[in-house]
C-alpha cells in the first residue's frame, strides 16, 4: 500500500503563493502537522519524498519518528509552474489577464508560461510510484509530495484527463494521507 501524503504548510500555502517546484520551508505550522502525521502511522516498511525543500523537511520529520531513510525521488516533484511560481492568484490574473482561467479550464494550453504541463507531471508521477510499489510489494510506504501529483493519482484512477483534473478533485490538505493500492501494475482504491 502506498500513502501519499502532502507536505506541512509553508508560508506561501498560508498567503496563497503558487509553490510548484519551488518555495520555502515548512513554517511552524507546517512541522506541527508532520509531527501530528508521524505520531498515527504505523508500521510503515520506506518513506519516499518528492525533492522540495517542504516535502523533504515532512518526510524527514516521519522518519526521525518511524527510525527510517527517506528516499528521494525527483520524479514526485509538483508541477512546475514557471512564472507563475512565487505569485498569488491576484497576481497571476493581473500579470495573465485570462491565462489562469484558461489554463484551470484545460482550454488554455497545457503548462503555464515556461512552466510543465499536468500530462507530463502526472506521467512521471506515475511511472515514480510504480517503481516504489514494484519495490514494495507487500509492504506499506509513505511517498511525501505534493497536492497536484496526489491529483494525477486521482485523476488516473477515475479516468479524467489530467488537463481538466483541477475541475474534479478539491485541493488535499497538508499532511492529508491518500491510500492507494497497485493491482495488476496499475493503481487503485483500496476496496475497489
Amino acid at each position: 500500500m502506498l500513502l501519499l501524503t502532502r507536505h506541512g504548510e509553508t508560508d506561501w500555502n498560508r498567503t496563497d503563493r503558487w509553490q510548484g517546484s519551488t518555495g520555502p520551508p515548512l513554517n511552524d505550522r507546517g512541522r506541527q502537522q508532520a509531527e501530528r502525521l508521524a505520531s498515527s502511522l504505523h508500521a510503515v516498511d520506506a518513506i519516499y519524498s518528492s525533492d522540495t525543500t517542504r516535502a523533504r523537511e515532512t518526510a524527514s520529520i516521519v522518519a526521525s519518528h518511524l527510525g527510517l531513510s527517506v528516499v528521494e525521488d525527483t520524479r514526485l516533484r509538483e508541477v512546475n509552474f514557471g512564472e507563475w511560481e512565487g505569485l498569488t492568484r491576484a497576481q497571476i490574473v493581473e500579470r495573465y489577464p485570462g491565462a489562469l482561467d484558461r489554463w484551470s479550464s484545460g482550454e488554455g494550453g497545457d503548462a503555464p508560461p515556461g512552466g510543465e504541463a499536468d500530462t507530463v507531471m502526472a506521467a512521471r508521477v506515475l511511472e515514480a510510484l510504480r517503481v516504489i510499489a514494484d519495490a514494495h510489494e507487500g509492504q506499506c510506504v509513505v511517498v511525501v509530495t505534493s497536492g497536484g501529483p496526489i491529483r494525477a493519482v486521482q485523476a488516473h484512477i477515475a479516468g479524467i484527463e489530467q488537463k481538466v483534473a483541477r475541475r474534479h478533485f478539491p485541493r488535499v490538505d497538508n499532511c492529508a494521507v491518500v491510500e492507494v493500492l497497485f493491482r495488476d501494475g496499475d493503481i487503485a482504491v483500496p476496496g475497489r
